[in-house]
């Protein structure tokens, strides 16, 4: 029948930020009274995009960047008015060449995905240097990742550490993780567990997935930190309950070997079971690896052991239904 796998590499590439996800009201200084920028932002926290709409075109006439940001979210969002990147660009490009660091982030994403702009990784490098040197945390990382991974400038793992430490002493997760990650690895630094684990560490305690899943896996294998499998099942459960699917294999591993909890069948198969289901279609292989593991515990369980394994993941499912696997 052969065994359960071992548990899968805590190791994650990492990946950029979503920096299209909160483009409002981000480092911006609090107005001393509402004028047509904030009455523009008001609206839009209303969900009245086209009074936003108003109210930015008149902020923006008078040379607002932060309206000139919010025309451009509109735009790029296709919210008040008909989606159009190159529209979008238009406005993020006013306000990125009046400084604002957040206006030259989203410039960079575009030209960096050749949305609205022609596709140029050197532009993107160019924007993101000018925000990540203003202390955008956000850039740090967006510039970060193309050094990482020698997009629009040569591969420079000592170069993306630097910007990644930058951002994590910000207390930014994503800097925290990915700098873990190097650490871990001993790329552009000398190879430093403790280090890895320090900064996994602080971004689990941010509730970060990726992070709590890392320092899940230094725990089951007693790298930088003494070996704990109990404390390794908890930081799983944390990512697991994300929809985190390697953490949902790893805590089924455990579940199979008794190791930091019970040993417990209907739990493994579980684990097994959500994890198969929430591996994306490019880990094929691992989803496949999920799909091996739990029909090897299901050889050994009894039919009632099943039914109540089965029906434990659909209740986790109705319960997480608006996580996105990961």
């Amino acid at each position: 029948m052969g065994g359960i796998p071992a548990i899968v590499d805590g190791v994650r590439r990492g990946a950029g930020p979503a920096l299209l996800a909160l483009l409002l009201g981000l480092g911006l200084a609090a107005p001393a009274a509402a004028g047509p920028y904030e009455n523009g932002e008001a609206a839009f926290t209303r969900g009245s995009y086209a009074a936003a709409l108003r109210w930015w075109r008149q902020a923006a006439a008078e040379s607002d960047p932060a309206a000139e940001v919010g025309l451009g979210t509109l735009y790029a969002l296709g919210l008040g008015v008909p989606h159009d990147d190159a529209e979008a660009a238009r406005w993020f490009r006013q306000a990125a060449e009046r400084g604002l660091a957040l206006a030259q982030v989203r410039l960079a994403d575009l030209y960096r995905d050749g949305q609205g702009v022609p596709k140029s990784p050197a532009d993107a490098i160019v924007w993101l240097r000018k925000a990540a040197t203003q202390g955008s945390a956000v850039a740090q990382v967006s510039l970060a990742d193309m050094y990482r991974d020698g997009i629009g400038v040569v591969q420079n793992y000592a170069e993306a550490l630097s910007w990644y430490r930058q951002a994590a002493e910000q207390d930014d997760a994503w800097g925290e993780v990915n700098l873990a990650v190097l650490y871990y690895n001993g790329r552009g630094v000398a190879q430093n567990y403790v280090e890895a684990a320090r900064w996994s560490r602080k971004a689990a305690d941010l509730g970060f997935a990726d992070a709590q899943f890392h320092i899940g896996f230094m725990d089951a294998t007693g790298r930088g930190v003494p070996q704990d499998y109990e404390a390794a099942a908890a930081w799983y459960r944390k990512a697991a309950d994300q929809a985190f699917a390697d953490a949902q294999f790893n805590l089924g591993v455990l579940y199979y070997n008794g190791q930091g909890v019970r040993q417990d069948d209907v739990s493994a198969h579980q684990w097994f079971q959500l994890a198969a289901q929430c591996y994306p279609a490019s880990a094929s292989a691992r989803r496949d690896n999920a799909v091996k593991s739990r029909d090897i515990v299901a050889a050994r369980m009894t039919p009632a052991q099943l039914a109540r394994s089965r029906l434990l993941a659909r209740q986790w499912r109705a319960t997480h239904a608006d996580l996105a696997p990961q």
